[in-house]
């Protein structure tokens, strides 16, 4: 009587495909300004200055956003959305990438501060 005996096996694993942080931090922006982008439909929001107000006393049928201030708002969520991403992806393109992120990081506040002490 023989034993057949085998030393070596081939086993195939399928894993699922994990979501890396960049992806997942694009998916969140992508949520986040096409919310914003979605919001002129239901509580519309206008630029005046440097704040964002929104619209008093909305109404079925009422007071409704001007074509300028649909615009407006659009660039400042085009510009916000634009800020976000180039910074997600200058984080993720290695050490000198992430050099650059917190650079413009500190530049992006101190550009802040300076607004700040303006409007005092």
């Amino acid at each position: 009587m023989e034993t057949n005996i085998q030393t070596q096996q081939q086993v195939t694993v399928k894993t699922t495909k994990e979501l890396s942080m960049g992806k997942l931090l694009h998916m969140i922006g992508l949520v986040v300004f096409g919310g914003l982008a979605l919001s002129i439909l239901t509580v519309p929001y206008y630029v005046e200055g440097f704040q964002v107000k929104a619209v008093e006393s909305l109404q079925f049928g009422g007071e409704k956003m001007t074509a300028k201030k649909v615009k407006e708002f659009l660039g400042f969520i085009g510009g916000a959305a634009a800020i976000y991403f180039l910074l997600v992806n200058l984080y993720w393109m290695g050490k000198t990438g992430r050099v650059l992120f917190f650079v413009s990081l500190v530049g992006l506040c101190l550009v802040n501060v300076v607004f700040l002490l303006n409007t005092i």
